[in-house]
């Protein structure tokens, strides 16, 4: 009987543990300019490092402003600002074992609660805990939450909506044959499928696709845009849907039957 009023109490204090100590989100911020920018083939230059545009490029979230420089051929260097501010962003996650049983996001403020004290003295159980909890929560409110903010700051970095990479003379005299048209991913074939990050007059000059206010999408290009219906009325195996919000929803024909 003894030993099992002792594991169960080893059990409850565990589990307690487990409760008071969040699990903290990485305080690295990724950058993906193929997925945002369209931008591929490039180099990135980033605080002295190198990366390809393809990666994915962890940048350590900062209370100042930093800076990436895109370098691919046939364009001018790109100079991105990123702009640090602050984020709604709840950064750690609490392992709530006790009640639940699942892990739930909390903002880095939920360490200023003293919750090991007040769950101690709720539960009858928890009273044995309760010199533990003080403990935790002294340390949280002390060293835990100030240090968040320093070492992981509460901050994100903040991007161009848009990006448009400036072709260089060259590029635009090898592209400005009919059929091809200029984007961030270089000289494009007009049939070539996928959507792309192109200037306005340079979407234009492809009759067979259809745009919205960033990108030249093909026809077949699979699922929803939001556009106008003169730009989806360009492609005869697209549907366009009224939308009284603004543009309406352009819809590849397999969903539009």
């Amino acid at each position: 009987m003894a030993m099992s009023r002792f594991i169960c109490i080893i059990s409850c204090l565990f589990l307690f543990g487990c409760v008071q100590q969040p699990k903290y989100y990485s305080s690295v911020q990724d950058i993906d300019l193929v997925k945002k920018y369209g931008i591929t083939d490039a180099k990135v230059i980033y605080e002295g490092k190198e990366f390809e545009s393809a990666d994915i490029i962890p940048i350590e979230r900062s209370y100042s402003d930093k800076e990436l420089i895109i370098r691919k051929k046939g364009y001018q260097d790109y100079h991105l600002k990123l702009i640090s501010d602050w984020t709604d962003e709840k950064w750690a996650t609490e392992n709530d074992v006790m009640i639940n049983n699942y892990d739930v996001d909390v903002s880095a403020a939920y360490l200023f609660i003293p919750m090991g004290t007040i769950t101690s003295i709720v539960t009858v159980i928890g009273i044995i805990y309760l010199p533990w909890g003080i403990a935790n929560d002294v340390y949280n409110i002390v060293i835990g939450a100030p240090s968040t903010l320093i070492v992981n700051p509460w901050r994100k970095f903040y991007m161009e909506e848009k990006i448009l990479l400036v072709p260089s003379e060259e590029l635009k005299k090898t592209c400005s044959k009919k059929g091809y048209f200029i984007s961030n991913a270089g000289c494009i074939k007009c049939e070539t499928a996928g959507r792309f990050v192109a200037e306005e007059k340079e979407r234009d000059r492809c009759p067979n696709r259809f745009n919205d206010s960033v990108y030249s999408y093909s026809c077949n290009y699979g699922g929803m845009v939001y556009t106008s219906a003169e730009e989806c009325n360009k492609c005869p195996s697209r549907k366009y849907y009224f939308s009284t919000s603004g543009d309406g929803m352009c819809v590849s024909s397999p969903l539009s039957k």
